[in-house]
């Protein structure tokens, strides 16, 4: 699989056939999902740190943010954690985001 940008603020994956697996853009929302003991995941060390910086809503910009890490980096954890039930993601409304800035 290749990164591709087909946004300035968005990461998509294809796979070998060009479809688009996912795509997260930093304004997406996560939410870890109820029930979930962190405890027992197979997660790296990257993957826990981001997992610990999402608190309720939480935005991909904000994880950006507060890590310091790049962005191919954390989307990619988070399409990970996604895929394992770890976490939900939804987009943010535009009006949303402008009440944030």
């Amino acid at each position: 699989m290749r990164t591709i940008r087909t946004h300035p603020t968005a990461v998509g994956r294809v796979r070998g056939d060009g479809g688009i697996v996912a795509q997260v853009t930093v304004s997406d929302a996560v939410r870890l999902q109820r029930g979930v003991d962190i405890t027992r995941l197979p997660l790296s060390a990257h993957e826990g740190f981001i997992l610990s910086r999402i608190e309720g809503r939480t935005t991909v910009k904000d994880i950006l943010a507060c890590t310091g890490l790049g962005q191919d980096l954390v989307v990619d954890a988070l399409d990970r954690m996604l895929r394992l039930g770890i976490v939900s993601v939804d987009s943010v409304a535009p009006a949303e985001e402008r009440d944030e800035g």
